[in-house]
């Protein structure tokens, strides 16, 4: 079912609206992730003055209630960037252009990314999102490619194309990048089904609930209501601030941090 095509194509929401939506929650997601957790804990071991709402929210114990719901609530970013990434190679003149900015705001974004959750210019053990989606799209452009040149040859292309997938995947996952396999596998599943939005949202809240309750990320499970605006989703772009959303995610974080830090 490609939504996009149907007559009901201005009902719902637009790609720019989609991409809000993940922008609003990542931050309430990083807001709790860095500055909230930063605070208490710079708190409980004396480490700085903290703000006397910080101070009352951790003798009432409301600051645990706020931490915990708002990294639930940012659950729903991330698949939505992954159904929006799908999105831009689906419809892109230039793959290359679009793989590079990739590339170029992981390279980026890691020092915020570093400052933010480390407190480290380079933190080698955990590497932003952006280099999960460059992989990403890397992966899909490969398995796209290699469709293309088997043509008819379904079998011999399923197979060669679900190597690459777990190649990259493991790859992600060596590197820790943000999301690691389950990024690439999510990406890889949106890219395999995405003229069939139900088959889409099934198979990909089916991977997010198995990864939730094998590996014991109970969090994670949240995600599937990321599912919801997707379903929602009409095919129409609406107004554009592409580079808003890309510079968005450094900015943001680079600026809690100076928040925690310094205020």
């Amino acid at each position: 079912m490609d939504v996009s095509s149907s007559e009901n194509r201005h009902i719902g929401i637009s790609g720019a609206a989609l991409k809000m939506i993940a922008v609003i929650t990542m931050f309430i997601d990083h807001f709790a992730a860095v500055y909230l957790f930063q605070e208490y804990e710079a708190a409980v071991n004396n480490i700085k003055p903290v703000p006397a709402f910080i101070k009352n929210m951790i003798a009432d114990g409301s600051i645990a209630f706020v931490h915990n719901n708002s990294r639930l609530v940012g659950r729903l970013a991330f698949p939505i960037y992954c159904f929006l990434l799908i999105e831009g190679f689906k419809y892109t003149h230039d793959k290359l252009k679009y793989c590079i900015r990739l590339w170029v705001f992981a390279l980026i974004s890691q020092i915020p990314f570093g400052l933010a959750f480390a407190n480290k210019i380079f933190d080698p053990e955990y590497v932003n999102v952006f280099f999960t989606l460059a992989i990403g799209f890397v992966t899909v452009w490969i398995v796209d490619e290699i469709k293309k040149r088997f043509g008819e040859k379904e079998g011999a292309s399923y197979a060669v194309s679900m190597v690459v997938i777990l190649l990259f995947a493991t790859v992600a996952e060596l590197l820790n990048t943000d999301y690691g396999a389950l990024g690439i596998i999510l990406i890889a599943l949106m890219y395999i089904t995405r003229y069939d939005r139900l088959s889409c949202s099934i198979s990909c809240i089916a991977v997010l609930i198995g990864y939730s309750l094998v590996l014991d990320h109970e969090s994670e499970i949240f995600a599937i209501f990321a599912f919801i605006p997707i379903w929602l989703y009409n095919g129409e772009r609406g107004r554009q601030w592409k580079y808003f959303f890309y510079w968005f995610y450094p900015v943001h974080l680079l600026a809690l941090w100076a928040l925690w830090t310094f205020i």
